[in-house]
């Protein structure tokens, strides 16, 4: 198996199985045996989204961690839903791993911002692609840090 599975779905048309992974692989299966017909493969991800998906996939995503009252506030309409092989790239160039940790002057959300500029830089220098990687920072009642949304 391709490890944790983050989506499942059962097609109308044959009954047959289909399980997302983490690593970014689907498998076709029965649901006794997930990759019955086809073993774990790469897929393509839709790369742009709108702002009301990313609202909608936050929400269903993060539910009770964040207060009833949280608000999601997108400056752009339309986001690069970045493969893992950038998010890996971006943050691999940054210096984001290289910078020391002090507590209020460059801390959780000074090293979320770090993060952020790199991200919004690619984008920018990219030439081809303008659109935004859909990245964010965010903070919820039950989150013990600040969290960084790829």
């Amino acid at each position: 198996m391709a490890g944790t599975i983050v989506g499942i779905a059962i097609a109308g048309s044959n009954d047959r199985c289909y399980a997302w992974y983490r690593d970014g692989t689907v498998s076709s299966g029965a649901s006794s045996d997930l990759d019955r017909y086809a073993k774990p493969y790469e897929y393509a991800i839709r790369l742009l989204l709108t702002s009301g998906e990313l609202r909608k996939i936050l929400k269903n995503s993060l539910g009770d961690n964040l207060n009833k009252t949280c608000r999601f506030l997108f400056a752009d309409g339309t986001y690069y839903c970045s493969p893992r092989s950038d998010i890996d790239r971006l943050v691999r160039d940054s210096s984001i791993d290289r910078t020391r940790w002090i507590t209020e002057k460059h801390d959780c959300d000074d090293f979320a911002l770090s993060l952020k500029y790199d991200f919004v830089r690619d984008a920018y220098l990219d030439g081809k692609r303008r659109y935004p990687h859909s990245l964010g920072i965010l903070w919820g009642r039950a989150l013990k840090e600040v969290l960084m949304i790829t």
